[in-house]
Formats: C-alpha cells, structure tokens, sequence
C-alpha cells in the first residue's frame, strides 16, 4: 500500500508538471501570436496598404498580402489570414472597399493552400533572393575596384 500511494503521488506531481508547463507554453505561444499580429495597425492601413494603384499585380505575392516570410509554417500562415481576414471583413469593416481587401486576402490563403501554387511562389522567391544576392556582391566588388 505504501508503494501504490507513492507510485499515485509521483504521478499527480507529473501531471501537475505538465499542466504547469502546458500553461507556460500556451502563454508564449499566446505572446507570440500577439506579436506576430500587432503590426498589423488598422483597418484602413491594411486597406489602403492592400488596394492600391494596380494592386493586382502587388498582390501576387500571397506571402507579402499576409505580411508573412515565404518560409512560415502553415499554422503560422493560417494564424496570420485569420487576424487579417477579421481586420478586413466586410461585416466587421464599414470601410467600402473592405470586400475588396478581403477578397485580396482570401485568394492569397487560397494560393498558400494550393500545394502547386505555394511551391511555385517559393520558387520564384528563393530564385529572386539568389539573384538579388549575385547582384549585390558584383556591386560590393565593384566598388571594391574604385579607388576614390
């Protein structure tokens, strides 16, 4: 009996050790979200950051429509359209151009989502990263060469 109380003791004091840092985790996981989404301001500013000028061609980079880097995880990803879908929602928005916004929004989850799409549109910008790169060290050896 006395090993069966120690055995049921030692397994609450686990139990409780878990429960403790679940509650920790949840509380960074929390803070992180909320850092994640605090830059993301106003509706108008993500309205007007959203729709401008030809913004049908700023807007095919899903990634930067979510604000987010290229190599996020999904939850991550799925996080950042949830905040910024209810920033812009046309129920939540009085703004008129908010449907618009909106729409903007949800096709660049769509495309995420898209297996297909998503490799391409990381493709595409690990390709642009590497040339911006080339380009910069050419520049940097330039001016190297200069002597001023």
């Amino acid at each position: 009996a006395v090993e069966k109380s120690k055995t049921n003791s030692g397994s609450q004091g686990d139990a409780s050790v878990e429960d403790e840092n679940s509650k920790i985790t949840a509380v960074q996981t929390a803070s992180r979200i909320k850092l994640l989404n605090s830059d993301l301001g106003t509706s108008l500013n993500q309205i007007e950051r959203l729709l401008p000028p030809s913004f049908e061609w700023k807007n095919l980079n899903p990634y930067n429509v979510l604000q987010i880097p290229h190599d996020v995880e999904h939850d991550t990803v799925q996080r950042r359209y949830k905040a910024l879908s209810l920033l812009v929602h046309p129920d939540k928005c009085r703004d008129p151009r908010a449907r618009d916004a909106f729409e903007e929004v949800r096709k660049a989850m769509k495309s995420i989502e898209d297996e297909t799409k998503r490799k391409h549109v990381q493709s595409l910008i690990e390709a642009g990263r590497k040339q911006g790169k080339r380009e910069w060290i050419d520049v940097k050896q330039k001016k190297k060469g200069k002597i001023y």
